[in-house]
């Protein structure tokens, strides 16, 4: 059987996101549905450090990823 943890990003939620340059930190800060990139993150380490970027759904899907584990 497989263990099935729906990935439903919300505000708080810490991310991770691992590029070939970097891996950084972020928290999401505000969700607003109404804009084609709802997910604002507040980076806390990085490049981007003190930043506030928006993203799409897919995006930070695949940065929390990293966090869950199925068990």
């Amino acid at each position: 059987m497989t263990n099935f943890t729906p990935n439903n990003p919300q505000v708080g939620d810490l991310v991770i996101k691992s590029t070939s340059m970097e891996t950084a930190m972020g928290i999401i800060c505000l969700i607003d549905p109404s804009v084609t990139t709802p997910y604002f993150v507040e980076w806390t380490s990085g490049i981007m450090c003190g930043y506030t970027t928006a993203h799409p759904l897919d995006h930070v899907e695949q940065w929390r990823k990293n966090l869950h584990k199925d068990t």
